[in-house]
């Protein structure tokens, strides 16, 4: 058994860590940018989850936006428009490759707490948690394709909870679904009205504290073993075909377009 003194959980400017009778709730707290993932809230949310897979007074980790904000719209492309360097910036974007194999490693069970907006990377997130329970007022899209990118990344965690056919429609138009199409599709478990939604994560975290740690460590890592086949390859390059993408005038134009508040002006290459 690890000693849950050596293990403290501290807040940031960005994301807020508070454990809680044997729960551990991430909070993304950048409401103004509709908790747009940026470095800081990456690393943080890694740190954290490697920190409780080895802290025995865990016993569930909740990720959440916060009921009545919205989960998290992907990844601030402001931090993708900085000047750094290619090798710079390709290792930046790896952000949520290390992220999702830090959740899938992890022996605690993960549950998304959905409400708002859940877009972009911010749907990779929620899809990559064990168990997702969304509001009905919950909406989730993929609208890379309006800023010339393409969501290559969180590719793998779609395609593991959906069909690959719609996986790619809303990937190719754009198009977002509500809390009930998303139910209905397999992106999420359960959807409740929104006054009720943290008492239902409740109710789900205390079913899940009172299993045992180690039977959910053996289970978890088996079943993610066995649905991820050559996941961890596929992870690797499609890392390497987001930085190839970020080269292209039309993935500029497309971020810049979007940060500027303008239509794009795309030059097909």
């Amino acid at each position: 058994m690890s000693d849950s003194n050596s293990f403290t959980y501290s807040s940031g400017d960005s994301l807020s860590q508070e454990l809680s009778g044997g729960i551990l709730w991430l909070t993304l707290m950048r409401p103004d940018r509709k908790n747009a993932l940026n470095w800081e809230m990456l690393s943080g949310i890694i740190g954290a989850i490697e920190k409780a897979s080895n802290d025995d007074s865990v016993r569930t980790i909740v990720i959440t936006g916060g009921v009545g904000e919205s989960f998290c719209s992907g990844v601030d492309l402001s931090n993708m428009a900085t000047g750094d360097d290619f090798l710079g910036a390709h290792n930046s974007r790896g952000g949520l490759v290390r992220l999702f194999r830090a959740m899938w490693e992890c022996p605690r069970p993960i549950v998304a707490e959905v409400d708002g907006y859940a877009l972009a990377g911010g749907f990779g997130l929620a899809s990559a948690c064990d168990i997702v329970i969304a509001s009905d007022e919950a909406h989730f899209g993929l609208p890379e394709v309006g800023v010339g990118v393409w969501p290559f990344i969180i590719s793998v965690p779609l395609l593991r909870v959906a069909n690959p056919r719609l996986v790619l429609e809303m990937m190719m138009t754009g198009r977002r679904i509500d809390a009930n199409e998303a139910l209905a599709k397999g992106f999420v478990n359960f959807v409740y009205p929104r006054p009720f939604l943290r008492d239902e994560v409740r109710r789900l975290t205390d079913n899940l504290a009172s299993r045992s740690l180690a039977t959910l460590a053996l289970g978890k890592s088996s079943f993610y073993n066995l649905l991820a086949g050559g996941s961890q390859l596929e992870l690797s390059y499609l890392h390497s075909m987001l930085g190839l993408i970020n080269q292209t005038e039309d993935a500029r134009e497309g971020i810049d377009a979007f940060l500027n508040r303008r239509p794009p002006a795309w030059k097909d290459r």
